[in-house]
């Protein structure tokens, strides 16, 4: 069983009627809540009746209302790092709505060397890791799509 209550000044003690129950499901299931408020909210656990769980906060975001820790969210593609890499970097983005990403790396002849389909995201920042290891080295471009929006940076690849 988890129970989300809302901010109250200690959260091991009854917050009254801010609190509701959560059914959980097998082990390693991800719990989707919806329309709840945002705010800061206290997620106490009880594993097999072990009331002793101990708390810890989690801070639901409006992701509708394109806000998140008090910013307002905006597209971003960061640098790739490490950068030079062998072989293996991370690609760094923050999208401010729901919509598909794709990933598209090209050589320096323009020879299209990856095009991933990223799957539909959510607004927030994400990432992506790409294993370059049947590349030879050299400097490669990426961009990134997602929805209206579209960036490119570069990466080297040093073997």
């Amino acid at each position: 069983m988890i129970l989300l209550v809302g901010a109250c000044e200690n959260p091991e003690s009854s917050c009254g009627a801010d609190a509701d129950e959560i059914g959980a499901g097998p082990e390693g299931e991800v719990l989707e809540i919806m329309n709840l408020p945002a705010g800061d909210y206290y997620i106490v656990a009880d594993f097999a009746g072990m009331a002793e769980a101990a708390p810890f906060t989690m801070q639901i975001v409006d992701m509708n209302s394109g806000l998140l820790e008090g910013r307002e969210l905006s597209f971003e593609l960061k640098p790739n790092y490490p950068n030079p890499f062998n072989p293996v970097t991370t690609i760094y983005w923050t999208q401010p709505k729901l919509s598909e990403a794709r990933l598209r790396v090209y050589n320096l002849r323009g020879e299209k060397v990856l095009d991933e389909n990223l799957g539909l995201r959510s607004p927030g920042q994400h990432s992506f890791t790409w294993d370059a290891s049947s590349l030879t080295s050299g400097v490669y471009v990426y961009t990134l799509e997602t929805g209206e929006f579209t960036a490119t940076r570069k990466a080297v690849l040093l073997k």
